[in-house]
């Protein structure tokens, strides 16, 4: 197969970013070629992967695998590097390591291509003993590219030494940067002077202890850099240049070993220079100087490997003397990468050219508030506010993480171009407030901090913290208002003084139109004591935002209520003690069908209509006791496992409005404190009366009788989960029902399904309440019980085949992920579904938006298909808050998001916003303002565990927002997934769509098979009996199917079309089934097999499910292209991981079929000859 110029010739393995390959180019010398398919497939993944490789195409180094051609634009996109021929570092010294010399040799090697990449800003990322490469020839040799186009786990005899290379900040979820490669690189070091041995779970201090007592040492030198190399800080992790230069320079017969000062000492000394300032440091070429300050200047550049503009900070003229210099400017760094958030200038790497480091950071179009100011003198009181809370946004996150800026200032503060929107920058000064003072970070005669805007623990070299920052944004503020700042002096001797012992000018002398408020904040940041100032950036944010748009409310005052006087409001409170958590309540109590049928609700007949600001009005109808009741249902409020309410307001009834909250609180000895409070405004004398009768009394014995069952039931005091419901006891079978259930269950035993399964499946339908055995979904039953999903499916099949169960199939909203329909069959599936809650007309996907349900059949039992609630937090497992925002209300929740991916959605919002949760991001808050114009800013990730969101609403409508989870369902049955099990098509021939109904399905892999030749089986055999082998040969065909969880779709010739989910599980049934002969065939008839993946349309033919389309069509084409005992596989199979790993396991050849043979296929097609193995019995 030829791909630009390289001819492919076989699948080396294959990961997440796509295959690699052995090919020849044009002049037929060997090349490794990587298809990058699945790095293009992800958009966040391809821009960062076609970066790198764009870098590494500028990196020329002997000792780096070269690359020779990029071809990210070509379809599909690939890279090709140089063949190399060889071991591995780990292999070679297997069972011997090298002499000292050489291993030193080796060890400098490492040293000058890591330093040489690094100064590009291009980092190795896994480097360790397995990965780097000794050649033929002696030399090594480093992937540089980053592709994943192979098996991330290392092999067994080297996973040992390879966990022990991961950087302690990586394996905490931390990303792998240059000071992760010398941490890899400290302990390969180790490595070699352990000759090839490790002591595993030792710590990098242990380590150090243990490299004094080594008696094979290659250098003296090495007792010192690796402990260093392994440091705990990053930041103090020596650069391999560093490293390198002590190598060349520490003679073999060094007497005296120097101690780990003087070898960090000696590598970090510069001498000074005069030069003029380079035009290019490292990829990045330098424009024009936009600004000079104590540590160096900073440039406008250009990243000349994608042209993007950046900032670049070098360090330079007589900062370079100072030893610690390089330390100091590494920890800014990482405090940038630390704090990194929509409101600071990001950092992108830290580097050094010619001995000189410099910054690399986001390049911010607009100027600084020095200059706006210039211009304007002064800002409106608005705009102060604005840009100041934008500056305590920025430092929100580093002071809490103890980082301190030391030098906010309008010079620091950037605006974004045509805007005051704010990005704070140099964070040149800052350091960790806990950080060891070793580090000398001052030097005589140089000033440390901006007089104008230094508090005075500043000026006086006291100790500084948080409130040091507070003091600078408070004196910025002074000066956006007054048009000067608080202090004004000749020297800096004299601004010291007056901050110190004088109190600033009234801010009204220079602007009588400041408020009260911004006087009492301002005049509080500048306090001369530090605990007289704001505790922090987000205490000094708080009161900014508090004088900007009013307090910011709880979810705790919501729902909010409507007006009505004091004394005409019913207020009901009851709390109860109970042992189980608060995570093992929430599910239950968030249920809120399921618990107002418990507490003796009636059963509502719900309505929509759309809402002309957006969304849809809900409207409920109950009767009870003869009364009807009718509402309007506001959108219940909720924060996943702490809180949840509802307000409805009653047009008929006995109430005028009713709203309802239940609030969790964690107890210390791990148990919960639930509070439910329900505010009415009862209309006359009679709503009073049955207020305190139905509410007052009845109500809260209700209550406290199903709360107090739920704690019983998550304590596990009820029984086992398929025989107790956490609501109320299932009521008692009828005699003719449970007889009946019995030989049901009896029968499924009869075929042979596990008894185990089947018991506790009928444990479960005589037990669970009527509400539960209406809806039925087996994976999440499975999971719930226990059991094995498939086996659980098999048994709600056979049960729905027998008449213990009915077959349905639920139509989910593809934005609310609610039921809007229940089907019988699929043939009633409509074309276009509508869900009301969302007034939404949809299109359903048989791949994620119709799933297979189970109802118990009503000659067993009754089944309860009343409704009761809808809305609440159960009907949508995958929002975790979700919130009323009046007009110009502001509301802040506290949240406990766990890592992954999520979403900001509402039905008013024009727009939605996606965002991150991580272990390792740094943001814990994030303020968003719900306008109609610009969608707000999204945080780089907030950091797993507890967050604050703060929702300002600039809409003249309430808005409802959700904050979602964007992971699809595992747990649910879909129709795609029900199609490709065997056991379904079998049981269910007759479930199909409506005849001329065609349906799309994203994906679905596709097994072929034939005999080669068929012919000669009749010739041989005659038709009678070859008839007979293909029977036999057919059955065990679909037996290996059906084990794997594939379904057979039909007979095709003298073979069979089977579909799968899973594409690994249909190259393991391809791999056996090329491997064996026909049984009963003579000659050892083998058959040939194709597997194939891609988007298949669905329809009925001849009542049954089939599949059309190119896919389908390439598919049955694929057996073409191989001969008995091959099996053939396209490229979306093959370079698919977990297929790779299934090949890689069984030692396989996977050839690259020429062009002329894939030809009219998708992508280029593999062939594997598979040994000979046994007959299919």
């Amino acid at each position: 197969m030829q791909l630009g110029p390289y001819r492919l010739l076989a699948q080396l393995d294959a990961g997440r970013d796509g295959a690699s390959y052995r090919a020849a180019n044009a002049a037929g010398n060997p090349a490794e070629v990587r298809v990058l398919s699945g790095a293009v497939a992800d958009a966040e993944r391809w821009k960062a992967l076609s970066k790198r490789l764009r870098l590494a195409t500028t990196f020329d180094h002997p000792a780096s695998v070269r690359i020779q051609s990029l071809e990210l634009d070509h379809d599909p996109p690939f890279v090709a590097l140089d063949w190399v021929e060889g071991t591995s570092l780990a292999e070679s010294f297997a069972q011997a390591m090298p002499p000292p010399e050489e291993g030193l040799r080796i060890a400098e090697g490492l040293c000058d291509v890591v330093a040489d990449a690094h100064r590009l800003g291009l980092v190795h990322g896994r480097l360790r003993p397995i990965s780097i490469r000794l050649t033929d020839a002696g030399g090594l040799k480093l992937d540089f590219t980053g592709v994943e186009a192979g098996a991330l786990s290392d092999p067994a005899a080297h996973a040992e030494m390879s966990a022990a290379c991961v950087a302690p900040e990586v394996e905490a979820g931390g990303k792998a940067d240059a000071a992760a490669d010398l941490y890899s690189l400290g302990m390969i070091l180790y490595w070699l002077l352990r000759g090839g041995t490790t002591l595993p779970g030792h710590t990098p201090r242990e380590i150090a202890g243990n490299i004094q007592q080594e008696t094979r040492t290659f250098r003296v030198s090495w007792q010192h850099l690796v402990p260093l190399l392994l440091a705990a800080d990053p930041a103090e992790r020596p650069q391999a240049r560093m490293v390198l230069d002590r190598l060349q320079k520490d003679g073999s017969d060094v007497e005296d070993a120097p101690d780990a000062q003087t070898v960090l000492g000696q590598t970090v000394h510069r001498e000074s220079s005069a030069k003029a300032p380079p035009t290019q440091v490292g990829r990045f070429r330098l424009m024009e100087k936009l600004g000079e300050g104590g540590m160096g200047s900073v440039y406008r550049a250009e990243d000349t490997t994608d042209g993007t503009i950046a900032a670049v900070k070098l360090l330079q003229g007589r900062w370079n003397d100072l030893e610690g210099a390089w330390q100091r400017l590494r920890k800014e760094a990482r405090m940038l990468a630390e704090v990194n958030n929509p409101y600071v200038a990001n950092f992108i790497e830290i580097n050094e050219h010619e001995g000189a480091p410099y910054l690399v950071m986001e390049f911010v179009e607009g100027e600084s508030l020095s200059k706006t100011l210039a211009r304007r003198k002064r800002l409106p009181e608005v705009e102060a506010v604005a840009v100041m809370a934008d500056v305590a946004r920025a430092l929100v996150e580093a002071h809490r993480r103890g980082i301190v800026h030391r030098d906010v200032k309008p010079e620091n503060i950037l605006l974004q171009m045509g805007s005051l929107r704010v990005k704070l920058c140099d964070f040149g000064l800052a350091r960790h407030v806990l950080q060891s003072e070793s580090l000398n970070l001052t030097q005589a005669g140089t000033a440390v901090g901006t007089p104008f805007y230094a508090s005075p623990e500043q000026c006086a070299g006291a100790r500084i913290d948080a409130r040091t920052d507070v003091y600078a944004m408070g004196a910025t503020l002074y000066h956006l208002l007054a048009g000067r700042p608080p202090f004004v002096a000749e020297t800096a001797l004299g601004l010291s003084f007056l901050h110190a012992n004088k109190p600033p000018p009234p801010l009204r002398e220079f602007n009588p139109d400041v408020s009260d408020g911004v006087c009492r904040i301002v005049e509080k940041a500048l306090a001369k004591h530090p605990d007289d100032r704001q505790a922090d950036a987000e205490a000094f944010l708080l009161e900014l935002e508090r004088l900007r748009r009013g307090e910011a409310v709880s979810l705790v005052v919501h729902p909010r209520l409507p007006p009505a006087a004091p004394g005409k409001v019913l207020h009901y409170e009851w709390t109860w003690e109970l042992e189980a958590a608060p995570d093992q309540m929430w599910p239950h109590v968030a249920n809120t069908e399921r618990l107002n049928r418990a507490i003796g609700l009636p059963a509502v007949d719900f309505t929509t209509e759309p809402d002309p600001s957006g969304g849809t009005r809900r409207f409920g109808e109950a009767r009870k006791a003869g009364v009807v009741n009718s509402w309007r249902e506001h959108p219940f409020e909720w924060v996943e496992g702490r809180r949840l309410g509802v307000l409805r307001e009653y047009h008929r009834g006995v109430f005028k409005w009713m709203a309802s909250t239940v609030e969790l609180k964690p107890r210390g000895d791990g148990g919960t404190s639930l509070t439910h409070r329900l505010r009415i405004e009862p209309r006359g004398l009679l709503g009073r009366l049955i207020a305190a009768v139905e509410v007052g009394i009845k109500g809260k014995r209700a209550l406290e009788r199903v709360y107090r069952r739920i704690d019983g039931y998550a304590g596990g005091k009820l029984g086992r989960p398929e025989t107790s419901d956490p609501f109320e006891p299932a009521p008692p079978m009828k005699p003719a029902g449970r007889r009946r259930l019995e030989g049901l269950l009896n029968r499924l035993i009869e075929l042979r399904l596990d008894p185990g399964v089947v018991e506790k499946l009928g444990d479960f339908l005589s037990h669970a309440p009527p509400q539960e055995v209406a809806r039925i979904r087996p994976l999440a039953m499975a999971e719930r019980l226990g059991l094995d999903a498939n086996q659980l499916t098999a048994a709600c099949l056979h049960g729905a085949r027998e008449g213990l169960l009915v077959l349905l199939w639920d139509i989910l909203c593809p934005i609310c992920r609610i039921p809007s329909g229940v089907k019988d069959a699929l043939q009633a599936v409509s074309e276009h579904e509508h869900c009301p809650a969302c007034d939404l007309d949809f299109k359903p996907d048989f791949g994620e938006a119709v799933e297979m349900i189970f109802r118990v059949h009503p000659e067993v039992r009754a089944s309860e298909l009343a409704t009761y609630c809808v809305g609440g937090p159960a009907h949508s497992p995958h929002v975790a808050a979700q919130v009323r925002v009046a007009p110009d209300e502001t509301i802040e929740l506290e949240l406990a998001l766990s890592e992954g991916a999520y979403r900001l959605r509402g039905p008013q919002l024009p727009y939605a916003r996606d965002f991150q949760v991580r272990t390792t991001a740094a943001a814990r808050r994030w303020d968003l303002t719900l306008g109609q114009g610009e969608p707000p800013r999204t945080p780089a990730a907030l950091q797993a565990g507890r967050q604050i969101v703060t929702l300002t609403n600039e809409h003249p409508v309430e808005v409802v927002v959700r904050i979602e989870r964007t992971a699809s369902r595992a747990d649910a049955l879909t129709a795609v997934r029900a199609s490709t099990l065997s056991l379904f098509r079998e049981l269910f021939p007759g479930e199909a769509l409506s005849p001329g109904r065609l349906a799309g399905v994203t994906s679905l892999t596709l097994l072929v098979t034939d005999l080669d030749p068929a012919g000669r089986l009749y010739e041989k055999l005659g038709d009678a009996r070859a008839f007979d082998v293909l029977h036999g040969y057919l059955q065990a065909v679909g037996e290996s199917v059906k084990r794997e969880g594939g379904a057979v779709v039909k007979a095709v010739g003298e073979g069979m079309l089977a579909s799968f989910i899973d594409p690994a599980a249909a190259v393991r049934v391809g791999l056996t089934l090329a491997g064996r002969a026909v049984s009963g065939a003579e000659n050892g008839l083998r058959p040939r097999v194709a597997v194939h993946r891609g988007p298949v349309m669905v329809a009925t033919i001849n009542d049954h499910l089939d599949y059309f389309g190119s896919t389908v069509s390439q598919a049955s084409r694929l057996t073409q292209r191989a001969a008995g005992g091959e099996l053939v596989l396209t490229q979306t199979v093959a370079s698919d991981p977990e297929v790779a790993d299934v090949l890689r396991s069984r030692g396989l050849l996977i050839e690259v079929l020429p062009e002329e043979a894939s030809s009219s296929m998708a992508g280029f097609l593999h062939r594997i000859t598979v040994p000979a193995r046994f007959p299919v019995e």
